[in-house]
C-alpha cells in the first residue's frame, strides 16, 4: 500500500482509483491497517467525490501536516465565441 500511496503522492494515479484499488484488495481478503484506511476514503465508495477531502484529512492527522489550498490565476484566450 506504500507503493500506492507513493503513486497518488506523485500524480501517477488519483485518489479515485487508489481507493478502488484498496477496496478491491480487501475484497480480495488482504486486510491491514493501511488498506482499510485507503479503502475508506469517500465512505467506503459511497461518497467517491469527498475521498481527496478525506486523504487529505488522515494524512494531516497522520503525519501531522498543515496542507493549505491556495488559487491561482491563469490567464485564457479562447478561440471562440459564445453566440
Amino acid at each position: 500500500m506504500e507503493q500506492l500511496l507513493d503513486m497518488v503522492g506523485r500524480g501517477r494515479i488519483d485518489i479515485a482509483c487508489a481507493t478502488d484499488i484498496a477496496r478491491a484488495v480487501l475484497q480480495d481478503g488482504v486486510e491491514n491497517e493501511t488498506v482499510t484506511k485507503l479503502a475508506s476514503l469517500g465512505a467506503f465508495g459511497k461518497c467517491q467525490s469527498n475521498a481527496e477531502r478525506d486523504l487529505h484529512c488522515w494524512m494531516g492527522n497522520l503525519f501531522n501536516l498543515k496542507l493549505q489550498p491556495y488559487q491561482i490565476q491563469v490567464p485564457l484566450k479562447a478561440s471562440w465565441a459564445f453566440p
